[in-house]
């Protein structure tokens, strides 16, 4: 029997976390555990940290959109439904190869799941934890919020290049299209990233989530856009932060209908 810690969250007042017990999985079954809708909340959190502890050690080969490098670790975004949850990167001939990855480019990584224990931990003095009536936590949960899980020794390679990700999209121009990515915004602009190619967005509001009571928190999440493509003069989204009347040039554009859930992908053992 594998002790697993399947919930750990870190707030400015305490740290609550809940204990249960896993087995270890076959390295053949982690895809098994896939199947079905994700949880969400504290039930995404158990599911997730329970996902990749099952496969602890074991060599794998995971596909998702390339998130982080840069002044951050790399990152491997799987979306928000994914039961296992996104997961740091660590290539094995150092973080350069990962910075040469368009972002949200579709990749694939292939390495072994180790945890680690270094995330930064903020603990109130106990005597302030039972003034706010919150138990002080102990030092086991105190290490399950510095843990985090990590492919380790990987290496990466890119399944489309932003090049055939365009050319494919320049023949469906006029087509209903589903393009899964990551809806991005700055300074009060929104687009939308396709497997590593900015796109822009019409009738955002059709997007689930968007009338949402606090706005839209949709900022970096995954998901599939549909809606009908077209190509013609648009303000250049790589001038947001730095022109305020932006040139214009020839972009794709998708006049939503409806958003979808990110794809979930297996997590598949290493042949």
């Amino acid at each position: 029997m594998l002790s697993c810690l399947v919930d750990a969250r870190l707030s400015s007042i305490a740290l609550a976390l809940l204990f249960t017990g896993c087995t270890k999985a076959e390295p053949e079954k982690i895809h098994e555990q896939m199947k079905g809708p994700s949880p969400i909340g504290p039930a995404a959190d158990h599911a997730r940290r329970s996902t990749w502890s099952q496969a602890l050690d074991t060599c794998v080969v995971v596909q998702g959109y390339a998130s982080g490098g840069g002044k951050t670790d790399p990152l491997l975004g799987l979306g928000p439904e994914h039961p296992a949850g996104d997961i740091d990167v660590e290539l094995a001939g150092g973080d350069e190869g990962w910075s040469a990855i368009e972002p949200g480019a579709l990749v694939e990584v292939r390495g072994t799941v180790i945890d680690k224990h270094d995330l930064r931990v903020v603990v109130l003095p106990a005597e302030q934890l039972r003034r706010e009536g919150i138990p002080t936590p102990t030092e086991a949960e105190i290490d399950a919020a510095q843990t985090h899980y990590v492919l380790a020794d990987a290496t990466v390679r890119m399944l489309r290049t932003a090049g055939q990700v365009q050319a494919e999209l320049e023949d469906r121009v006029g087509e209903t299209v589903d393009l899964p990515g990551v809806l991005w915004s700055r300074n009060g602009h929104w687009w939308f990233n396709h497997d590593g190619l900015d796109v822009h967005l019409e009738a955002r509001q059709e997007i689930t989530g968007w009338d949402a009571p606090d706005g839209p928190a949709l900022h970096g999440r995954a998901m599939v856009i549909r809606g009908r493509l077209a190509r013609r003069p648009m303000p250049r989204i790589d001038q947001i932060a730095l022109e305020p009347d932006r040139d214009l040039a020839d972009a794709f554009v998708v006049e939503v209908e409806q958003s979808k859930p990110y794809p979930v992908r297996p997590i598949e053992p290493c042949p």
